[in-house]
């Protein structure tokens, strides 16, 4: 199945949450709800992501990884770890410490 960037994406946002409704994924993703919504319908039509209604407010519903859902992202996870690790492997000590330091500047920033 090809997925757009966001119905890539959406599977982590709902692993790392666990129990996320759709309005939660999109603002995770800074992304519109209406491109959020069809990203998940395709992954729940391909069974990766199920729906369930939340026990504390019946009106929500809750997206959920399936199993597939969850063996699919475990597997693409590891593909991006494994790629990520060689390109970090090519780095100079002194080029990781700069990337680390970039990397904190822009999760301050989305935090903002």
């Amino acid at each position: 199945m090809k997925l757009p960037a966001a119905g890539i994406a959406s599977p982590t946002v709902i692993q790392r949450c666990e129990n996320i409704s759709l309005k939660k994924v999109a603002k995770e993703m800074s992304i519109q709800k209406s491109t959020a919504t069809a990203a998940i319908n395709r992954l729940e039509n391909a069974g990766y992501v199920s729906r369930e209604y939340d026990n504390s407010d019946r009106r929500t519903l809750m997206l959920k990884l399936t199993p597939l859902g969850y063996g699919i992202w475990m597997q693409a996870d590891e593909k991006r770890l494994t790629f990520l690790n060689s390109i970090l492997e090519r780095l100079e000590p002194e080029d990781k410490v700069r990337l680390i330091q970039l990397l904190e500047v822009l999760s301050n920033k989305k935090r903002i």
